[in-house]
């Protein structure tokens, strides 16, 4: 009788969990470098209008490993996923099953923004001394490793030959460089501009790059989904999202072939070094 009972049980919740009018909880996740409170807190206004949209409760999930990220995104665990462009590109080499809802805009309100080298106005126009230290944001920004090594590639200089260091955010790099304790250093074009009058030049400049983007898993999501999410955000009101932490520049559209030229910047050094890493 028992055994009887549980079978009704599992047979009545399953009905249930198929039934049009079940909303199941869908998970967001984004990897942070601020503590598990605080990542909410960034991500929450926007979460919310993509759960009222899509009239479903949105949970946020909160993981510092970029790896155990896309890993559980891959297996279904994860419905909308935060990307940096990086983590990305190694997400979508392994798993087709996704689709960009938007790019976070940058501060200029679009979705690109470019990376420079620097160096301070007293320091060496070239690099030819090869002991010249490199000041470096971390391994996966795409300002760091992957711009620099590209730009100075440009000028048959290999960055793996120099001696470098990943120093911390885009403005330590600034700092640190300003100071004069590294060379030069790679950072956002709007952090270059932003130290241009304690005398941080411009060297060098790449291309227009994506940012930051939000990945509907299209293994638990249906395409009618992902179409409620992304108006979502794209018909936001300026007025509503300037007042959000994440997000507080708008949202655009973008395909994936807007990655391509960052994954053609990729180096056989730089894919080994880091980003096998990120599996």
């Amino acid at each position: 009788m028992r055994l009887i009972k549980l079978t009704y049980l599992l047979l009545l919740l399953g009905i249930i969990l198929q039934s049009p009018g079940y909303a199941r909880e869908l998970t967001y996740a984004a990897v942070s470098v601020q503590d598990r409170e605080a990542t909410i807190a960034a991500h929450r206004d926007m979460v919310d209008t993509l759960a009222d949209a899509i009239q479903r409760p949105i949970r946020i999930s909160y993981n510092v490993d970029h790896a155990h990220i896309i890993d559980d995104f891959i297996a279904g665990n994860i419905d909308i996923v935060y990307l940096g462009p990086l983590p990305y590109v190694a997400m979508a080499r392994r798993y087709e099953h996704h689709e960009i809802l938007v790019t976070i805009n940058e501060a200029a309100g679009c979705p690109w923004y470019r990376c420079t080298i620097v160096r301070a106005f007293d320091g060496p126009e070239t690099l030819s001394n090869r002991s010249d230290p490199v000041a470096l944001t971390n391994p996966l920004s795409t300002c760091g490793y992957l711009s620099v090594a590209y730009l100075l590639q440009q000028e048959d200089i290999q960055l793996e030959q120099l001696p470098y260091s990943f120093v911390g955010s885009h403005d330590q790099v600034a700092l640190e460089v300003i100071r004069g304790r590294y060379a030069i250093g790679g950072v956002k074009a709007e952090i270059a501009k932003k130290y241009h009058g304690l005398l941080l030049e411009v060297t060098a400049l790449t291309p227009p790059l994506p940012g930051f983007v939000l990945v509907a898993n299209r293994a638990t999501l249906t395409e009618d989904d992902t179409i409620l999410l992304r108006t979502a955000l794209t018909h936001t009101t300026t007025d509503t999202y300037q007042l959000w932490d994440v997000g507080s520049n708008g949202f655009s559209y973008i395909s994936r072939s807007a990655f391509d030229l960052l994954q053609g910047m990729i180096t056989p050094t730089f894919d080994k070094l880091f980003m096998e890493q990120t599996p």
